[in-house]
Protein backbone atom coordinates (compact mmCIF):
# COMPACT_ATOMS: atom_id res chain seq x y z
CA UNK A 1 0.00 0.00 0.00
CA UNK A 2 1.46 3.60 -1.08
CA UNK A 3 0.82 7.39 0.18
CA UNK A 4 -1.71 8.97 -2.01
CA UNK A 5 0.51 11.87 -2.03
CA UNK A 6 3.90 10.95 -1.80
CA UNK A 7 3.42 7.46 -3.53
CA UNK A 8 6.32 5.70 -1.03
CA UNK A 9 5.01 2.75 0.76
CA UNK A 10 3.82 2.25 3.98
CA UNK A 11 4.93 0.30 6.45
CA UNK A 12 1.54 -0.75 8.45
CA UNK A 13 -0.50 -4.09 7.34
CA UNK A 14 -3.58 -2.96 6.38
CA UNK A 15 -5.19 -6.52 6.82
CA UNK A 16 -5.21 -5.95 10.09
CA UNK A 17 -7.55 -3.44 10.01
CA UNK A 18 -11.13 -3.70 11.62
CA UNK A 19 -13.31 -4.35 8.95
CA UNK A 20 -15.74 -1.93 8.14
CA UNK A 21 -19.68 -2.20 8.99
CA UNK A 22 -21.66 -3.21 5.78
CA UNK A 23 -22.96 0.00 4.30
CA UNK A 24 -26.25 1.12 6.15
CA UNK A 25 -25.53 -0.44 9.25
CA UNK A 26 -22.78 2.37 10.85
CA UNK A 27 -24.58 5.24 12.85
CA UNK A 28 -22.20 6.65 15.68
CA UNK A 29 -20.31 5.23 18.43
CA UNK A 30 -23.32 5.29 21.12
CA UNK A 31 -25.63 3.40 18.46
CA UNK A 32 -23.49 1.26 17.80
CA UNK A 33 -22.35 0.79 21.62
CA UNK A 34 -26.37 0.41 22.13
CA UNK A 35 -26.95 -1.66 18.97
CA UNK A 36 -23.86 -4.35 20.17
CA UNK A 37 -25.63 -4.32 24.11
CA UNK A 38 -28.77 -4.82 22.47
CA UNK A 39 -27.55 -8.24 20.20
CA UNK A 40 -25.78 -9.11 23.40
CA UNK A 41 -28.86 -9.93 25.15
CA UNK A 42 -30.03 -13.50 25.26
CA UNK A 43 -32.75 -13.94 22.66
CA UNK A 44 -34.97 -14.96 25.02
CA UNK A 45 -35.17 -11.68 27.04
CA UNK A 46 -37.07 -9.16 26.57
CA UNK A 47 -35.68 -4.89 26.27
CA UNK A 48 -37.17 -1.85 26.58
CA UNK A 49 -35.54 1.41 25.08
CA UNK A 50 -36.24 4.64 25.73
CA UNK A 51 -34.83 7.81 24.37
CA UNK A 52 -36.23 11.44 24.22
CA UNK A 53 -36.34 12.18 20.87
CA UNK A 54 -38.22 9.93 18.01
CA UNK A 55 -35.66 10.56 15.84
CA UNK A 56 -32.96 8.25 17.40
CA UNK A 57 -36.10 4.98 18.05
CA UNK A 58 -36.72 5.62 14.42
CA UNK A 59 -33.28 4.67 13.49
CA UNK A 60 -32.68 2.16 16.29
CA UNK A 61 -35.89 0.76 14.72
CA UNK A 62 -34.45 0.80 11.32
CA UNK A 63 -30.91 -0.54 12.13
CA UNK A 64 -32.36 -3.59 14.64
CA UNK A 65 -34.64 -4.45 11.27
CA UNK A 66 -32.03 -4.09 9.13
CA UNK A 67 -29.87 -6.59 11.51
CA UNK A 68 -33.02 -8.91 11.88
CA UNK A 69 -34.13 -8.29 15.56
CA UNK A 70 -38.36 -8.10 15.55
CA UNK A 71 -39.30 -4.75 17.62
CA UNK A 72 -42.21 -2.82 18.05
CA UNK A 73 -42.28 1.28 18.29
CA UNK A 74 -45.21 2.84 20.50
CA UNK A 75 -46.60 6.04 18.46
CA UNK A 76 -50.12 7.44 19.21
CA UNK A 77 -52.61 5.44 18.05
CA UNK A 78 -50.84 1.78 17.90
CA UNK A 79 -50.35 1.55 21.81
CA UNK A 80 -52.50 -1.16 22.35
CA UNK A 81 -51.92 -3.95 19.96
CA UNK A 82 -48.28 -3.18 19.95
CA UNK A 83 -48.10 -3.57 23.68
CA UNK A 84 -49.72 -6.68 23.57
CA UNK A 85 -47.82 -7.89 20.36
CA UNK A 86 -44.88 -7.39 22.92
CA UNK A 87 -46.00 -9.10 25.23
CA UNK A 88 -47.45 -11.90 24.12
CA UNK A 89 -44.81 -12.38 20.99
CA UNK A 90 -41.58 -14.58 21.89
CA UNK A 91 -40.00 -13.06 18.48
CA UNK A 92 -40.79 -9.53 19.18
CA UNK A 93 -37.84 -8.79 21.70
CA UNK A 94 -37.28 -4.93 21.69
CA UNK A 95 -40.23 -2.61 23.05
CA UNK A 96 -39.14 0.87 21.57
CA UNK A 97 -40.92 3.61 24.20
CA UNK A 98 -40.37 7.70 23.81
CA UNK A 99 -39.05 8.95 27.41
CA UNK A 100 -41.93 11.26 28.48
CA UNK A 101 -44.99 9.98 26.72
CA UNK A 102 -45.99 6.42 27.50
CA UNK A 103 -44.36 5.52 30.28
CA UNK A 104 -46.66 6.46 33.11
CA UNK A 105 -48.87 3.38 34.42
CA UNK A 106 -47.41 1.02 32.08
CA UNK A 107 -46.55 -2.45 33.25
CA UNK A 108 -43.81 -4.23 31.33
CA UNK A 109 -42.88 -7.22 33.29
CA UNK A 110 -41.52 -9.18 30.10
CA UNK A 111 -39.12 -7.41 29.79
CA UNK A 112 -35.70 -7.87 31.51
CA UNK A 113 -33.75 -4.82 30.03
CA UNK A 114 -33.95 -1.36 30.06
CA UNK A 115 -31.74 0.58 27.56
CA UNK A 116 -32.00 4.59 28.70
CA UNK A 117 -30.32 6.01 25.45
CA UNK A 118 -29.32 9.12 26.66
CA UNK A 119 -29.29 11.60 29.80
CA UNK A 120 -32.28 13.31 31.20
CA UNK A 121 -32.07 16.66 33.02
CA UNK A 122 -34.91 15.20 35.12
CA UNK A 123 -34.09 12.42 37.02
CA UNK A 124 -37.81 11.31 38.24
CA UNK A 125 -38.33 10.36 34.18
CA UNK A 126 -35.50 7.70 34.55
CA UNK A 127 -36.72 6.54 37.77
CA UNK A 128 -40.16 6.19 36.47
CA UNK A 129 -38.66 4.63 33.07
CA UNK A 130 -36.67 1.76 35.01
CA UNK A 131 -40.19 1.02 37.10
CA UNK A 132 -42.14 0.19 34.31
CA UNK A 133 -40.36 -2.83 34.37
CA UNK A 134 -38.93 -3.47 38.09
CA UNK A 135 -42.89 -4.20 39.20
CA UNK A 136 -43.71 -6.36 42.91
CA UNK A 137 -44.78 -9.49 39.96
CA UNK A 138 -41.13 -9.35 38.33
CA UNK A 139 -39.47 -12.68 38.74
CA UNK A 140 -36.43 -12.00 36.97
CA UNK A 141 -33.32 -9.80 37.84
CA UNK A 142 -33.25 -6.76 35.91
CA UNK A 143 -30.67 -4.37 34.23
CA UNK A 144 -30.66 -1.06 33.20
CA UNK A 145 -27.91 0.23 30.22
CA UNK A 146 -27.33 4.00 30.50
CA UNK A 147 -25.51 5.97 27.70
CA UNK A 148 -23.76 8.99 28.23
CA UNK A 149 -21.86 9.77 25.63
Amino acid sequence: MACLLCHKPMPFDVSKAPPLPPPGLACGSKMDALLGDLEKVCPRHKCVVFSQFSEVLDLVLAQLTLRGVRCVQLRSGNQVELRREFETQDDVRVLLLPLKKYNHGLNLVEATHVFLVEPSLQPALHAQAMARVKRLDQTEPTFVHRYVL
